[in-house]
């Protein structure tokens, strides 16, 4: 979008709109056109969107487009075509025009629209254009959703009536700074001369937020509009529904390849197939090939998909609430809400943030600095821990490897900083690598300058940390051992830990840790050490006396600014920034809202899950998505019956552990107590984010030695996202996963099991896969395989990891060790939410007619395949290939997919074609 441009929506003064036409004009009016139909109402009939480059005459193959040179034809052929469609066939239409847009193209649009109307309907118009001044003419008509730079207006909680005296300040304002009187009358003219709108009489404003002045159009800012305006009309709210599109016969009025839409809407998935993929040669591409060749990655955003867009969605709904908390602490009054506006409040005020600049900190650094020896240095990572800042030594809650019902101690250990983890450091695997870790290495440098370091003191100290975390990662565990339980779960006593941390060399201080950590003498025994090799190497370090003391406080120092900068001063915002920009390819920091609602999740998460669940999760999803998990829960244990390969006593106990899972849908039912979290007003937002991290890391001890909380969630309820819990024998999904396109009770049933069911069914399995299968019901760390299911099980297993490290992207392999959880999961998941839509078929009774006359089993593998499409930059791709679990998007599709004979005769995929296994290649555990 051009930075500057602006939309408004704008409709007759009638309040009651029984239909409505939606017509869009101006710079990248196609993709407002995606954002706005979501929200068109239709009760009956179909919503379509229209534009001259999709748009055909009926018994016609050329579009409009390509037959109409002339942009004036081009509008008013749109134009007729949606006229014909609004009035012969009520349909709800959405209409873009060309964004060479003028007064006289306009009125060719709507003289088609006139001549094709059969009937009159009332016209909503949402005008999109530049410069941004034209809202100030319009001072007789609805204006929604206006993004004018230099408002003077307060951004209302709510709709807000604005006086033409009002407008007419802010245009000649706008106008003070170039914007010309022609520019000014453009909308006014549109208003009147197209549509004969020159009788409305109110003017309502949304003032654009002051963070957005230097952002372009904000697809859920529109989208949030659209909403209003339909509030205002008063047109009832319906149900979700999913769009779907695809090549049609000629036969529909004014299109050959059109989006057709199932009973209700509320909220769309658009899916274009792609004619010229074939669904044998490459999946991905037949389904989402085109949308990724029209689709632009937000400039804040390392990917993009469906996850993204409703994250993004997420984070504007979560921003409302903490507004409205943020307007409740005037009169602060320390209940959770206002905690919460408190939070917030801090976080947006950037101002005080860099007046105070390390401040926060400072008390901290200056206890780094003052360590003297080992035994000091031991004493401040128990101070650092007992904050909840504890980045080589943190002590959490953790559940007792042998009893899955008792809390006991955990002590993680992590001295990289580095995310791709211990082979960046040995292997520089390419040059990529090698230029990561002297970015790396510049980076820490600028935070020790910005710390107050001389140049020089910078650039050696960066050096020196290191040279010591690469010292460090030759006793690290690798990522894959990282997630075997069998290698992290080190049961021991406090004696224990003592004398395996004793070294000829050198020890680790227990003593003067535990001293400063916070943790009760009774709560140390027994405990949890995740990283034993680790260990072993820093208590060798220490043992080497002044060599590495100064390394170590300075990576002690460096850590505890990279867990603090997103808090501080806008210097160090920036540096971290940076830095994250060069490993994640993103080309703009998000906007300080939205990193200000991180750092209240960090602090109070929960509470603020809280406010979504209550507002944005209706009972009556959460029942519909506990309906889809008991279906997707008996089909699997069908099919754990029916496995040959895991023999009776396995089976036996496969069964037992199954039916012990838990399910978690939507939010907890008893949230976190933030009642003791004193936050003080008038302090900045990091001294307010110490004390939640040490009341954060308070609350993890106090849980040491209690029963295990089953009521407890590991993640907020508002996180786009779901997981299986080994040690808790538990799958969650919490309620921003389940909303489209993902999830709704008025979507398809094939939509609903493609998109949701494979997941559900890809969390059960992970209870049985590398990892999982370790565990019992119980949640106990415990060998329940025979040895020849064991066996059957590493074969399967071994058939996934190599064919997987086969893809390479970039030249970076898929490390098919590290994803092979996911991947096994991904394909038993598929199989299983296939075989639960059968189930549900059958119960039913009959078939439903699914869009473009696709069956139910093909519209299941569309689904999925369209829940995970994706564009991504190269270094968050190669990133996620080093250090991440899941395999790339794609693969998640094509490989996958290529494993199931559902997924074969479901599109005729027949031997020879590139997404088709023979049944002895495939990877058939479940």
């Amino acid at each position: 979008f051009d930075p500057t441009a602006m939309v408004s929506l704008c409709h007759c003064p009638q309040k009651e709109v029984e239909n409505a036409l939606l017509v869009l004009s101006g710079p990248a009016s196609t993709h407002v056109a995606n954002v706005l139909h979501r929200v068109v109402p239709h009760r009956a009939g179909r919503a379509l969107t229209i534009g001259p480059h999709t748009t055909f005459f009926p018994g016609q193959t050329v579009p409009i487009q390509a037959q109409f040179p002339d942009p004036s034809e081009r509008a008013q052929a749109s134009g007729f075509v949606a006229g014909q469609l609004a009035g012969t066939n009520g349909q709800r239409v959405v209409v873009t025009v060309p964004s060479d847009v003028g007064v006289k193209l306009l009125q060719r649009t709507a003289a088609g629209l006139q001549a094709g109307l059969t009937k009159p309907i009332p016209l909503v118009s949402a005008l999109l254009y530049t410069p941004v001044s034209e809202l100030s003419a319009m001072t007789d008509v609805w204006a929604l959703g206006t993004l004018f730079k230099g408002s003077p207006l307060k951004t209302p909680a709510a709709l807000e009536r604005v006086s033409n005296t009002q407008l007419r300040a802010v245009c000649t304002r706008l106008q003070a700074k170039g914007a010309s009187a022609n520019e000014a009358a453009f909308a006014q003219r549109y208003l009147q001369d197209a549509f004969g709108l020159a009788d409305a009489r109110e003017v309502w404003v949304v003032p654009r937020h002051p963070e957005w002045y230097d952002q372009v159009l904000n697809a859920a800012n529109t989208q949030s509009t659209a909403r209003t305006l339909l509030r205002q009309l008063r047109v009832p709210a319906l149900g979700p529904s999913v769009l779907m599109t695809r090549a049609l016969p000629r036969g529909l009025w004014g299109t050959t390849a059109e989006q057709i839409s199932t009973a209700s809407a509320y909220e769309f998935q658009t899916v274009q197939l792609n004619p010229d993929v074939s669904p044998g040669e490459d999946f991905n591409a037949y389904v989402n090939g085109l949308w990724a060749k029209s689709t632009v990655r937000p400039p804040t955003e390392a990917s993009w998909g469906p996850t993204e867009v409703l994250t993004m969605k997420t984070r504007e709904q979560v921003r409302e609430l903490l507004e409205q908390a943020a307007d409740q602490t005037r009169a602060y009054g320390g209940s959770e809400i206002e905690k919460l506006g408190l939070l917030y409040r801090a976080a947006t005020d950037m101002d005080r943030r860099n007046a105070e600049g390390l401040g926060p900190v400072l008390p901290l650094l200056h206890e780094i600095r003052a360590i003297a020896d080992a035994q000091g240095y031991c004493a401040q990572l128990g101070r650092l821990s007992r904050r909840g800042l504890g980045k080589l030594v943190q002590c959490v809650d953790t559940t007792h490897p042998k009893d899955g019902n008792l809390v006991v101690l955990g002590v993680v250990t992590d001295g990289l900083g580095l995310a791709s983890g211990r082979d960046t450091y040995l292997l520089k695997r390419d040059q990529k690598s090698e230029e990561e870790l002297q970015r790396y290495q510049r980076h820490l440098s600028n935070l020790l300058r910005l710390a107050g370091h001389s140049a020089g003191q910078a650039a050696a100290g960066a050096e020196a940390v290191v040279q010591l975390e690469t010292h460090f990662a030759k006793h690290t565990l690798s990522l894959v051992d990282q997630a075997d339980p069998l290698k992290t779960m080190n049961l021991m006593s406090c004696e224990q830990l003592r004398d395996h941390t004793s070294t000829p060399s050198g020890r680790f201080d227990w003593e003067a840790f535990w001293g400063e950590a916070g943790v009760e003498p009774g709560k140390r025994q027994p405990l949890v050490l995740f990283d034993s090799p680790f260990t072993l190497a820093l208590s060798e370090v220490l043992g080497e006396g002044h060599r590495w003391l100064h390394a170590l406080k300075l990576h002690m120092e460096l850590h505890l600014l990279r867990a603090m900068a997103g808090y501080l001063h806008q210097p160090m915002v920036d540096e971290l920034w940076s830095f994250n920009k060069y490993l994640t390819g993103r080309e703009e920091m998000r906007p300080l809202w939205q990193r200000a609602l991180f750092a209240v999740d960090d602090a109070m998460g929960m509470a603020v899950g809280r406010l979504y669940s209550e507002k944005y999760f209706p009972e009556r999803s959460k029942q519909a998505a506990l309906h889809l998990v008991r279906n997707v829960m008996a089909v699997l244990e069908t099919r754990i019956k029916g496995l040959d390969w895991m023999g009776d006593e396995t089976r036996a106990q496969a069964l037992q552990k199954l039916d012990q899972i838990g399910v978690k849908i939507g939010g907890p039912d008893a949230y976190p107590d933030f009642s003791a979290l004193a936050l003080v007003p008038g302090q900045v937002l990091g001294e307010h984010m110490l004390k939640s991290q040490a009341f954060n890391a308070r609350e993890s001890i106090g849980r040491v030695g209690k029963p295990v909380d089953r009521a407890r969630w590991e993640m907020v309820p508002h996180e786009v996202n779901a997981y299986y819990s080994q040690d808790r024998n538990e799958i969650v999904f919490p309620a921003a996963q389940l909303q489209p396109p993902f999830f709704s009770p008025d979507q398809l049933d094939a939509i609903n099991y493609g998109a949701t069911g494979a997941i559900i069914g890809h969390e059960l399995t992970h209870a049985f896969d590398n990892n999982g299968k370790e565990y019992d019901g119980a949640g106990n760390l415990r060998n329940w395989w025979t040895p020849k299911a064991e066996e059957e099980f590493k074969a399967h297993s071994q058939k996934c990891i190599d064919m997987y490290s086969k893809v390479k992207y970039g030249g970076v392999p898929i490390n098919g060790d590290l994803t092979l959880g996911e991947n096994l999961a991904d394909i038993g998941g598929l199989k299983v939410g296939y075989a639960a839509l059968q189930k549900c078929i059958h119960e039913r009774g009959h078939r439903v007619q699914s869009p473009g006359g696709l069956t139910e089993e093909q519209l299941y593998f569309i689904a999925y395949a369209a829940g995970w499409r994706s564009i991504a930059t190269e270094s968050s791709v190669r990133n996620l290939l080093l250090s991440d679990p899941h395999p790339p998007p794609d693969a998640r599709i094509n490989i996958a997919l290529a494993n199931l004979p559902e997924f074969h005769a479901a599109f005729g995929i027949q031997p020879g074609d590139k997404m088709y296994l023979a049944p002895d290649d495939s990877v058939t555990v479940w």
